[in-house]
């Protein structure tokens, strides 16, 4: 779990009108799926996922890779 958010936090900020989201950058995809699993089981309002996808590096050819 990330130590920013909380399933219950998440759905809280939802519940009383706001963006809940989860921070789930830095989470095993397991981890996420059973993050949002418990956030839905908390509301029914709509809540984010935060993802970073990292840069792609465009000076490397496919070949070097």
């Amino acid at each position: 779990m990330s130590p920013l958010t909380t399933p219950e936090l998440v759905a809280s900020v939802s519940n009383a009108g706001g963006m809940g989201t989860i921070a789930g950058a830095r989470m095993r995809s397991e981890e996420l799926k059973d993050e949002i699993r418990h956030v839905r089981s908390l509301t029914n309002k709509l809540f984010g996922v935060n993802l970073f996808i990292p840069s792609i590096q465009y000076d490397i050819l496919p070949h070097e890779i």
